[in-house]
């Protein structure tokens, strides 16, 4: 069984806006310390859970990114 990615000062993630919320730091980080949140993030409903998809920018231009938010916990990330 896999485990899933932490989502430190979160904890178990039950709403779209802490979804949103650690989706975005998710990616944040993966981008680099010089990216930042273009726009706003938006959470869809899922069976389990929620799908969050934004846009990071950094050094190298935008980003969008897609995540996953099942059972509580970040899932997956995915920088485009």
């Amino acid at each position: 069984r896999q485990t899933p990615y932490a989502a430190p000062g979160y904890g178990s993630i039950s709403t779209a806006a802490a979804a949103r919320d650690a989706c975005a730091e998710k990616a944040l980080h993966q981008a680099g310390p010089s990216s930042r949140l273009i726009g706003s993030a938006r959470a869809s409903t899922m069976s389990t859970g929620w799908e969050v998809e934004g846009v990071v920018g950094s050094g190298d231009g935008d980003i969008p990114f897609v995540c996953s938010v099942r059972n509580g916990s970040v899932s997956g990330i995915l920088l485009k």
